[in-house]
């Protein structure tokens, strides 16, 4: 639990986070949700977006940081998620929730949201 707190710690003022909460990897929600992101992973990480998927069954993960089971339950106490839920959160740099919903978000919503969340000038130097 140490590791994650200091992980968030770390990353909560240079990235933003995008929570993806389901009950599993094979979840048909989560499915799709990667698929609808895997398109823009670039233009993703010149947003600084770092991506968890939080599952309540294995594989749960914060960018590269392996999540364990009490780590994944203190997220989910956290942003109040209930077991089985299927849940997409985007936690800005400054530490405010952008978007929360319980559907799948397209990329177009994702950027546009992290686009406006963006310190002024950032559009400009990846585009």
């Amino acid at each position: 639990m140490a590791d994650l707190q200091a992980s968030l710690n770390g990353w909560k003022s240079k990235n933003s986070l995008l929570f993806v909460f389901a009950s599993c990897q094979e979840d048909h929600f989560c499915k799709i949700q990667r698929e609808l992101f895997s398109d823009c992973q670039e233009a993703l990480q010149r947003y600084g977006l770092v991506v968890a998927e939080i599952f309540e069954q294995g594989g749960s993960h914060i960018g590269g940081l392996q999540l364990d089971p009490d780590s994944c339950d203190y997220l989910r106490r956290q942003f109040r998620v209930s077991p089985g839920e299927f849940k997409v959160l985007l936690l800005g740099k400054d530490q405010h929730i952008k978007l929360a919903t319980d559907s799948m978000v397209s990329e177009r919503e994702l950027l546009m949201r992290l686009e406006a969340a963006a310190p002024e000038g950032v559009e400009a130097m990846f585009s």
